[in-house]
């Protein structure tokens, strides 16, 4: 047989073991980028601090980290900052900040604290509540200065000084079926 594939020929020639040494180092830069990623994404979870703890639930509330899928909560466990807390119907949770303020989740809420900083003495500097969807009631610590703490809804955003507020957001919304049994008035 004087014929060979070029198969054959590149393989004797040296060229498999060229190509087998291209995979390994592309293997190899490929754990790399991955370990490499996964010590940024423990590096930021290591980074951020606790800012609460959920010291009750009823019913079911589940948490999103990080824009991330939503998981079950349970009783202290512990929040970070930008984590999405939803109750479901019939569900209410109740979180500690670590400043001693309180907030209460009315059942269909759905809230995150996006701005939440203490001074070294463990005097509250800022507080920031998103709600996006039902009611909180927050009773907030006198351990900051006057206007530190603020809830924000799609629509308004008010300052609490040391004291409880209640915040209710209703949202209408309307469906194809309920625009169609609309009667038009005469």
């Amino acid at each position: 047989n004087t014929q060979r594939t070029f198969l054959e020929w590149a393989s004797s020639a040296g060229f498999n073991r060229a190509r087998k040494g291209l995979v390994m180092r592309r293997g190899i830069r490929l754990v790399g980028l991955f370990c490499l990623a996964g010590f940024w994404g423990c590096a930021s979870v290591l980074a951020s601090e606790p800012i609460g703890t959920i010291r009750f639930i009823e019913g079911v509330v589940d948490i999103a980290r990080n824009n991330e899928n939503a998981v079950p909560a349970n009783e202290n466990d512990r929040l970070y900052l930008n984590d999405r807390i939803r109750t479901k119907s019939y569900s209410k949770a109740q979180i500690v900040l670590d400043d001693s303020s309180v907030l209460k989740l009315a059942p269909n809420s759905c809230m995150m604290v996006d701005a939440f900083k203490l001074a070294e003495d463990k005097k509250r500097q800022k507080a920031h509540i998103q709600l996006t969807r039902g009611e909180v009631e927050a009773i907030v610590s006198k351990t900051g200065a006057p206007d530190t703490f603020s809830i924000e809804t799609p629509n308004a955003e008010g300052s609490v000084k040391g004291s409880d507020i209640f915040v209710s957001l209703r949202l209408l919304s309307l469906t194809c079926a309920d625009l169609y049994h609309i009667q038009p008035l005469v």
